[in-house]
Formats: C-alpha cells, sequence, structure tokens
C-alpha cells in the first residue's frame, strides 16, 4: 500500500503563475492505494481572493491554461507532478 497527499495546484497561462489552489482530501479518500490500483477523484480547493492578478486569464478570449498538480507519495518519499491543460475557463475579474 501506498499513500499519497495532493496539497496543492498551480494554474499558469504561458509561464505566469495565475494562482495557486491549496487543495482539501475528497471525502472517502484516505490517499491509500495498492500497487496497480488507481482511482479517479474529485478535488476541491481554494485561493485567497486577490492573491493573484487575473490579467492572465481575461484579456484572452480562449486562454490556455496550465494545471500542475503536486502530489508527495509519503510511503516512498517522493514528490512529483502531473500535467495537462484546459481552455474551459471562466474569467471573474
Amino acid at each position: 500500500m501506498r499513500t499519497f497527499i495532493v496539497p496543492r495546484l498551480d494554474l499558469l497561462v504561458g509561464d505566469t503563475l495565475v494562482a495557486t489552489v491549496n487543495l482539501d482530501r475528497p471525502v472517502g479518500f484516505d490517499g491509500t492505494l495498492a500497487p496497480g490500483e488507481s482511482q479517479t477523484i474529485r478535488l476541491h480547493g481554494a485561493t485567497f481572493a486577490g492573491s493573484f492578478d487575473p490579467a492572465a486569464i481575461c484579456v484572452s478570449p480562449t486562454p490556455t491554461v496550465r494545471i500542475v498538480l503536486h502530489w508527495n507519495d509519503m510511503t516512498a518519499m517522493e514528490m512529483g507532478t502531473a500535467e495537462g491543460t484546459t481552455t474551459r475557463v471562466t474569467c471573474t475579474p
């Protein structure tokens, strides 16, 4: 068994950091997975209002946002990231 923690994700437009979101562990997921096991979870989190300038997202009609998910494997004492992109963004300046 391995125990994973997913503490945060970063949102970037180009190389500009537009937000860091502190993530909450989903109800019912203790972070423990057996070798070869996978699980899909929905992550929720928050960032402090006003912490980041939304201009990098709001100036483009269809911004591409890079999502960098940070994870820690507490069993193997390893850290890593997983990345993806989205263009489904709602701008609230």
